[in-house]
């Protein structure tokens, strides 16, 4: 009888120990769960890191890109600009390459005029002088002929025309001795002849006696007519 009241005790001791070990399981098991939710929450927290580091980085790539896109614009304007072709120059010879072309002969220098004596260069002077009362007097009588010309009066307008016509051609004729004596001076040479000595150190004077000499082409004209 002893020995069977120890055996259910044992036995009994036995269920409760299997019914601490369920507990000790059941805790054990509540630890895991919460471990597992320990995890989960860690596991969170990297991801929000992850997308933090990641928007950081997508402005610096796109930097980047713009950047190497800026460099190849460049590349490929600079090359475009090298690849431009120069102008075509030929170097093939042509049928006239070897011709020597006429070259225009050099005119000889001309040569200084000579000089004039100063008793030529003063009588010139005199001359253009007198030929200066003389134009007067010519321009004169010429007003009286066109007057008398338009009065019917032929005979007068004639003679008028006359005295008028020897009065320029006084002054005509004492020009042309000027240049007479240049030319009896000896000085005129193949680059000056008398007449272009007198143009040049008588211009002044010169140019004075055409002036004056222009009414008589007009006379010539109407000495005669009717």
């Amino acid at each position: 009888m002893a020995n069977g009241a120890r055996r259910r005790r044992s036995s009994g001791g036995a269920r409760r120990s299997g019914g601490g070990s369920r507990g000790g399981s059941r805790g054990s098991g509540g630890g895991s769960r919460g471990g597992g939710g320990g995890r989960a929450r860690g596991g969170g927290r990297s991801r929000g890191g992850s997308r933090g580091g990641g928007n950081n980085a997508m402005p610096m790539v796109i930097g980047i890109v713009v950047i190497i896109a800026v460099i190849g614009v460049i590349a490929v304007a600079v090359g475009s600009k090298a690849k431009k072709k120069e102008p075509y120059v030929s170097t093939e010879l042509t049928a006239d390459s070897n011709v020597e072309k006429p070259v225009a002969p050099v005119k000889p220098q001309r040569s200084p005029p000579p000089n004039l004596p100063a008793d030529v260069i003063a009588s010139a002077k005199e001359v253009v002088l007198d030929a200066a009362d003389k134009k007067a007097r010519g321009d004169a009588l010429y007003d009286e002929a066109m007057a008398a010309k338009a009065a019917g009066d032929r005979d007068t307008w004639q003679a008028k025309l006359k005295e008028a016509s020897v009065l320029f051609n006084d002054i005509k004729e004492s020009w042309n001795n000027v240049i007479g004596d240049i030319e009896g001076l000896g000085v005129s040479n193949n680059d000056w002849d008398s007449e272009q000595l007198a143009n040049h150190w008588l211009g002044k004077e010169g140019g004075k006696i055409t002036k004056f000499l222009e009414p008589l082409a007009y006379i010539k004209k109407q000495l005669g007519a009717k």
